[in-house]
C-alpha cells in the first residue's frame, strides 16, 4: 500500500542520514588526528572498512595528501568483536574451568590470544 511505502521512504531516509552524519564525523575526527599526529598513512580497518561511503568520503577528503589504505575486498573487513568472541568460544571449549568464577573477569587489552 502506499502508506507502507511512504513509511519504507521515511526508515530509509532516517538511516541515510544518521550514516552521512556518522560518516562526516567520523572521517573528520580521523583526518584532524592524523594532521595533527603527522602520520604517514592512514589505515581503515575492521567491520567499518567495508562502508563504501566512509572509504569514499575519507579518500575525497584526504585528496593524496596521506597514503590511505583499506581491504580492497569485502571478505577482508571482518568485525573485530566477532573475531574476539570466535576466540572466546575456542578458549571456553579448551579450558572451561576458567569460565567458573566469570563474575571476576577484569578487561585486560593486552593480553595474547594463544
Amino acid at each position: 500500500s502506499n502508506v507502507k511505502g511512504q513509511m519504507l521512504n521515511v526508515i530509509n531516509d532516517i538511516a541515510a542520514s544518521f550514516q552521512k552524519a556518522v560518516v562526516e564525523v567520523l572521517s573528520d575526527k580521523l583526518i584532524a588526528a592524523a594532521e595533527e599526529y603527522d602520520v604517514k598513512e592512514v589505515h581503515l580497518a575492521g567491520g567499518v572498512s567495508a562502508n563504501k561511503s566512509l572509504r569514499e568520503t575519507i579518500e575525497r577528503k584526504l585528496n593524496g595528501s596521506i597514503p590511505f589504505i583499506f581491504p580492497k575486498k569485502f571478505i577482508y573487513c571482518t568485525d573485530n568483536a566477532a573475531m574476539i568472541a570466535a576466540a572466546a568460544y575456542f578458549m571456553v571449549q579448551k579450558y572451561p574451568e576458567r569460565l567458573r568464577d566469570w563474575k571476576g573477569i577484569e578487561a585486560h587489552s593486552q593480553l595474547p590470544l594463544g
